[in-house]
């Protein structure tokens, strides 16, 4: 359940609708709750099942109307049917008590602000706000956030207020990151947590604060960009690098058009890590435009930078051409202008597509809707390849006549199809030799036994996240304990698993997305942690295991969607040489459909990514009947086999459970003769966890922790003489280190619990 409200609400935050109706993860009940992870959760649950007031100043009669125009936008935003909207002059004390609030206005246009100003964490006036002993003064500044509420602790109450009532009812900053956020023109500037206990008393958390307001600062102004740094890490930017580059693109593009265009200054914000910039600008990516659709947005550092000159390129073509119709050229004509994207250069990355045999046909990447649903880094440098390819066809003049305008339609594509795969070919044959070499020097060291742990985004927002510093922590605490890899897990959704659907990718900065992945293979590498890449297919109130459809013609459509999306995967994988792939988990029903499917599946796959192959089979049934482990360097399972089934097993007992389980793992592993991997195997800190990680009642928690320690402790021990077990992934680990050590859970973290020092034992020894 917990997934499930928090993704609708990260869809809420993120104004994504897909999100909102397809995953599901269940709230958790604290006595003090962290509110860094909680209480925006809080109040959003609280809307969505008991529904909520949305309450709109009154005081100034000149704005209520854009009050009331906000409110219905957030109304529409949450699809919510059970929120009201009413104004401050209509609340009574009843309402307050009966309702979490969602309070829009200034000091001087609502009641309701003036009325519990002096239990808010900001000083509110007239003409200015203060915020630990900070003022904010300017009239774009804005400030929302979120307490228990101040008459019901069960409740909860959001503030959007600000020092301008045109600025403050223009717009609210839907995607809410923390607990309290003060923007400038919609730019955070600062970012606390708050932490509150069951009574309804708060607290700032004053260590976790992020003001970037003193981290801005120029570092370089010419006659064409300004570049100005957002966050801390100077040293980490090589700003002459990145001048450079920028000039000398913009010199081709300004020859491309023959001197006919006249570029505006460009502002070049510049990021030295991806958590800054999302929690800034509510993006992730490597580089964005900004919504004004002038400046731009880049990470830079020592490891990576997306200054490539694309969204450069893509700002002045903006401001010197009609909008296209089509988004693929769009995207093409920017990426035409970037000799580096992803270090290699789009031509490079579209050779290897073709030389993969990964090139959808050209009406899909021109179909907005279609092109959704492929790998952006498929759709983004065959755009690129197209628009080179195009001008070379029809001459440069030509081209930027008709590239507003034109829509080729699947004939027009056709008459072009012979020549397009003819350019493509030539890509492969020019990059041939760099393409083998690539392949050949992939990394795939690794150590002959994976002392693991699943790597889960347990904070489930960017502050707490994957793209983390509490994430880099984390993984630093996993060393500790002797771990030596990860298994990182990106999430598509399916809202029913017997009907066909496309798999989206996650995308939302709040999520699983794409930079998380390249972030923690950074981090890994850095840390000495191998990656194995772990995508997963979240159900709601069910599993990867409940899709089921009834038809072979739908299984095979299904089969063929699924390719697409985990291609994804294998793309990133290969592109920053993460060594192990494991294609799918826990798929019961639909890997035994058609086995010659999926063989074909990891076939086509190899020819695109360099590292080693897994899949994850869920224990029992699926496991003990797949036959296509030959296909793949590794047998995978996610291994919750029961150990006992008595509720008081002695240790002897649940010693020869474990031994039992592992004996049947090898039966199949014998019979292919492959290494295994454990992709996934747990025991919950509950009071038998041994009978099943998914025992019917998970009311009974042990506040001690033994029971877990005992399932461990035998479970290493019966493992450790196995030389066919290759790594062990135990089911999980959190992002977001206040996650686990809670008496009243039972969660599968080892996190602040006893059986750390069983971990730390036992993935201390020298493994077969």
């Amino acid at each position: 359940m917990r997934k499930y409200l928090i993704i609708i609400i990260s869809a809420v935050l993120a104004l994504t609708f897909f999100l909102l109706i397809s995953a599901n993860l269940p709230i958790e009940k604290m006595d003090n709750i962290s509110a860094e992870n909680n209480i925006v959760w809080a109040l959003y649950t609280d809307i969505f099942t008991n529904g909520g007031i949305i309450i709109y100043g009154t005081g100034n009669q000149k704005f209520t109307e854009n009050y009331i125009e906000l409110a219905q936008k957030m109304k529409s935003t949450f699809r919510l049917k059970n929120i009201k909207i009413a104004p401050d002059t209509s609340i009574t004390i009843d309402d307050i008590k009966k309702y979490s609030l969602l309070i829009l206005g200034t000091y001087r246009s609502n009641g309701l602000i003036k009325q519990f100003k002096n239990k808010f964490p900001v000083e509110l006036s007239e003409t200015q706000f203060v915020f630990i002993k900070n003022e904010y003064g300017n009239q774009k500044d804005i400030i929302t956030f979120i307490i228990p509420n101040p008459l019901n602790a069960k409740k909860y109450m959001l503030v959007h207020t600000g020092n301008n009532e045109k600025f403050v009812s223009q717009k609210i900053k839907f995607e809410l990151l923390n607990d309290l956020i003060i923007t400038r023109n919609h730019q955070t500037l600062l970012t606390a947590p708050l932490s509150y206990d069951k009574k309804g008393n708060w607290w700032i958390d004053d260590k976790n604060i992020r003001n970037y307001q003193r981290n801005f600062r120029l570092l370089k102004e010419d006659e064409n960009f300004k570049y100005v740094l957002m966050t801390d890490g100077e040293d980490k930017i090589d700003i002459e690098e990145i001048s450079n580059l920028n000039s000398e693109n913009l010199n081709k593009l300004i020859t491309f058009f023959n001197g006919r265009i006249n570029p505006e200054k460009t502002l070049v914000n510049l990021y030295t890590n991806f958590e800054d910039k999302g929690l800034i600008t509510l993006n992730t990516t490597l580089a964005h435009i900004d919504q004004n659709g002038k400046d731009v947005h880049v990470i830079s550092n020592e490891w990576i930078s997306g200054n490539d000159f694309r969204v450069i390129a893509q700002v002045l073509i903006n401001e010197n051409l009609d909008n296209p119709k089509s988004e693929f050229l769009e995207r093409g004509f920017a990426m035409y202008f970037s000799d580096n994207w992803r270090g290699k250069g789009y031509k490079y990355w579209a050779a290897r597509l073709f030389k993969s045999e990964n090139v959808p046909d050209l009406d899909v990447l021109f179909d907005k809707n279609k092109s959704t649903y492929e790998s952006d880094f498929i759709v983004d440098p065959l755009s690129g390849a197209f628009v080179d390819f195009i001008i070379d066809e029809l001459g440069k003049d030509k081209f930027i006549s008709r590239y507003a305008e034109w829509e080729p339609d699947k004939s027009e594509l056709n008459h072009f199809k012979t020549k397009w795969i003819s350019y493509l070919k030539s890509l492969a044959h020019k990059y041939q030799n760099e393409i083998e070499a690539d392949r050949k020097n992939f990394n795939i060291d690794i150590p002959k036994f994976l002392k693991g742990f699943n790597f889960a985004h347990e904070g489930y927002d960017i502050h707490n996240g994957y793209l983390s510093r509490t994430a880099y922590q984390s993984l630093e605490k996993l060393i500790s304990l002797n771990v030596n890899s990860i298994a990182v897990n990106p999430f598509t959704s399916m809202r029913n698993g017997k009907e066909l659907e496309p798999l989206a990718f996650w995308r939302s900065p709040h999520t699983e997305n794409d930079q998380s992945m390249i972030y923690l293979a950074y981090a890994a590498e850095e840390l000495g942690l191998v990656f194995l890449m772990k995508p997963h297919i979240y159900l709601h109130r069910s599993w990867p295991g409940g899709i089921e459809m009834s038809s072979k013609e739908e299984w095979d459509k299904f089969i063929d969607g699924y390719y697409r999306w985990i291609r994804h995967y294998a793309i990133i994988s290969e592109m920053y040489n993460i060594p192990i792939l494991c294609v799918g988990n826990e798929l019961s029903k639909a890997t035994l459909q058609d086995e010659d499917k999926w063989i074909a599946m990891f076939d086509k796959l190899r020819k695109i990514y360099s590292g080693k192959l897994v899949y994850g089979a869920n224990w029992g049934n699926e496991f003990e009947k797949l036959t296509f482990w030959n296909h793949l360097d590794y047998i995978g399972i996610s291994n919750y086999y029961p150990i006992s089934k008595d509720l008081n097993p002695t240790d002897e007992e649940l010693l020869k459970g474990a031994s039992d389980v592992l004996d049947k793992i090898e039966e199949v592993q014998r019979k292919y003769n492959k290494q295994v991997i454990f992709t996934e195997a747990g025991f919950r800190s509950s009071t038998a966890p041994w009978q099943s990680s998914f025992e019917k009642d998970k009311k009974l928690q042990d506040s001690t922790f033994t029971s877990q320690v005992r399932s461990y402790e035998v479970f290493y021990k019966a493992a450790y003489e196995r030389d066919w077990l290759a790594g062990i992934f135990w089911w999980k680990w959190p992002s977001y280190m206040n996650k686990g050590g809670d008496p009243h859970h039972d969660l599968y973290t080892p996190n602040d619990k006893l059986i750390e020092n069983v971990v730390r034992k036992w993935y201390g020894k020298n493994w077969k």
